[in-house]
């Protein structure tokens, strides 16, 4: 059976960042994704809820500025 792009996508992302430790779900954490020279990170699966990304990121921007 042959996978769709999307469902290719998906999964490589889901494989390759997704921490069952960590909290959100798949999508979340790898909407956070920060791997900009990734060739799929332009395609990368996002979560449903755009804003709570947003906030998420912004979350995740104060504490690096704290750490650094």
């Amino acid at each position: 059976m042959k996978r769709s792009f999307r469902a290719a996508v998906n999964a490589k992302c889901k494989d390759c960042i997704y921490d069952r430790g960590t909290p959100g779900t798949w999508r979340m954490q790898v909407g956070l994704c920060t791997s900009s020279n990734c060739p799929l990170h332009d395609y990368r699966p996002l979560p449903e809820n755009a804003a709570e990304l947003a906030e998420k990121r912004a979350k995740n921007d104060r504490t690096l500025l704290m750490e650094g």
